[in-house]
């Protein structure tokens, strides 16, 4: 009998939702509130990299070279018929104290 009841007043209110328009209206020439002056600025959040699609680094996998102390891991040298290219890992040309690989 109680689930009869419970679906009986979601079915109730899942009707009186579709039959309501509900309206929101912003009246700007009355203020109700104060926002603090401390707060500015722009706060987004990217997904998916879908901003504008330029190169940053948050793109680039292992962008310091931390994934492996052996190898630069998603690194690779693409080389043709007219040049002949390596790459490793350097840590003795560290950028600071954190960051103490490079690659070379």
């Amino acid at each position: 009998m109680k689930k009869i009841a419970v679906l009986l007043i979601y079915a109730t209110a899942a009707i009186a939702c579709l039959a309501a328009s509900p309206t929101f209206m912003v009246d700007a020439s009355h203020p109700v509130g104060k926002v603090s002056p401390a707060l500015y600025g722009l706060m987004t959040e990217e997904i998916n990299h879908s901003y504008d699609g330029g190169l940053y680094a948050e793109l680039i996998r292992n962008r310091a070279f931390l994934d492996d102390t052996n190898a630069p891991v998603h690194w690779s040298v693409v080389n043709d018929d007219s040049s002949a290219a390596t790459i490793a890992l350097d840590s003795n040309n560290s950028y600071n104290d954190q960051l103490t690989t490079s690659c070379g």
